[in-house]
């Protein structure tokens, strides 16, 4: 294959001239059109980067840590109709745009604090101090940099491993949720709104409404993986639509299992552990232990 420099590559896409003799695969070619030569290698398949783009968003674990968000500001109702209009509106992309800024932070301080709240979950006398989810934040960040430097070339693998464990640890978290906990009547959840302050119904639902948005951030992850995809061009849009579809629905479920199954709401928000749903589990299957397990689901995937 004749070689060309970039800037070669630029001008004759400028000219209209062909690339096809310079450059022999599709996605090679997607690149020399913007003038640009291939350099990393291409491990991510379709399923791979659904999987990446899937963990990026990890939408029913997001709902739940951000739960409290939602209820304080719109109540049951709010927390629902938001999580609908979150899913099926343009308002995920400009809460992406601010999720590039704070994604690495918001994560790496739910994943910390949520250990600090299963800790006090087993261990009522454990006084959690700021220092203790510093360590920790600490610990989350250098884990994920490890995974994505020293493990790179396990990346595609430990993503469709990932997936998997998404959609199984869905199930795991809500049959048995589902299944011993007791319902609460449908009218409470679809038809009670809070305001907790706010000058209007409507200020407080869309303040709230961040809480069941922000889980939906990192749909472009997909986009940013563009040069070790294979298949670009057909393969990142499909991924893009295939996450947003398999994390809403998922996400929905487990928002209107979590809101069927509360029971006191009053008392979940104001759990010790700082997340109600670790309350709620812990109520719904009567067991310290259960929650327990179900809560180490959710923790890898935050």
């Amino acid at each position: 294959m004749n070689m060309i420099d970039s800037e070669g590559l630029r001008n004759r896409a400028e000219r209209g001239q062909g690339l096809e003799q310079f450059v022999k695969d599709e996605d090679t070619l997607a690149l020399a059109r913007s003038g640009k030569k291939q350099i990393l290698a291409r491990r991510f398949g379709f399923i791979s980067v659904v999987g990446f783009a899937c963990t990026l968003m990890n939408t029913w674990e997001g709902v739940l840590t951000t739960f409290l968000l939602g209820y304080q500001n719109g109540g049951p109702a709010g927390l629902v109709y938001g999580f609908l209009v979150a899913w099926l509106s343009y308002i995920t992309g400009w809460v992406t745009v601010a999720g590039w800024v704070s994604s690495t932070a918001t994560t790496s301080f739910f994943a910390s604090s949520l250990v600090q709240g299963l800790i006090i979950l087993c261990n009522e006398s454990y006084v959690g101090k700021g220092w203790h989810g510093t360590l920790l934040y600490w610990g989350v960040i250098v884990l994920a940099l490890s995974v994505n430097t020293i493990f790179s070339k396990l990346l595609p693998a430990f993503e469709v491993t990932v997936l998997i464990l998404h959609v199984l640890g869905f199930f795991a978290v809500l049959i048995p949720l589902v299944r011993l906990a007791p319902h609460t009547q449908s009218n409470e959840i679809w038809g009670t709104f809070l305001n907790s302050g706010w000058s209007s119904m409507s200020l407080a639902f869309f303040i709230g409404m961040e809480g069941v948005a922000a889980p939906f951030v990192g749909t472009d992850g997909a986009v940013h993986m563009s040069e070790e995809i294979k298949g670009a061009a057909k393969t990142v849009p499909r991924a893009m639509i295939y996450s947003i579809m398999i994390n809403g629905f998922l996400g929905g479920g487990m928002l209107l299992a979590t809101l069927y199954c509360a029971g006191d709401l009053e008392t979940a928000a104001a759990s010790p552990t700082g997340y109600p749903f670790i309350a709620i589990f812990a109520n719904g299957v009567k067991s310290t232990a259960g929650a327990t397990v179900m809560e180490k689901e959710i923790l890898p995937q935050v």
